[in-house]
């Protein structure tokens, strides 16, 4: 009885956790070097980083959202397109085990998964243009 009683309440809070998705508005800023953008859980135990460096205009607004079962970077225009020249990108996650990835455009040949298993960077193939990446692990979160 107790142990379900904290089971109940682990899972109560893990719930209420992420019972709000976070989200983070960011200027893309071409020509200023690496930029990195955090995203956190509420609770802290789940963070995603999304690192760029982009070239052309004079920047774009951008999102990066933390749900609960994934991490999504995209673009914030009405079209959903950038016209930013992406030199690099790299997101990871920590706090979950990645188990799915998404570069729009360009798909999998555009990217490759970082050596640590926790995320993706442009692959020697990226068409270094970016309008949606993101990060999906099933069944909420799978510490690592």
């Amino acid at each position: 009885m107790v142990s379900t009683a904290i089971l109940l309440a682990t899972a109560c809070c893990f719930a209420q956790a992420f019972a709000q998705d976070v989200y983070h508005s960011f200027q893309a800023k071409p020509g200023t070097g690496k930029q990195t953008e955090i995203v956190k859980s509420k609770d802290g135990s789940v963070s995603c980083v999304f690192e760029y460096s982009c070239n052309g205009g004079t920047g774009e607004k951008w999102n990066i959202a933390l749900y609960e079962e994934d991490c999504t970077v995209s673009n914030d225009s009405g079209s959903g397109e950038s016209y930013l020249f992406f030199d690099f990108f790299k997101l990871t996650v920590d706090g979950a085990k990645p188990h799915d990835f998404v570069l729009a455009p360009g798909g999998p040949e555009g990217y490759q998964v970082t050596d640590d298993g926790r995320g993706i960077e442009s692959s020697k193939s990226f068409g270094h243009q970016v309008n949606k990446v993101g990060i999906h692990w099933p069944n909420g979160r799978t510490e690592l």
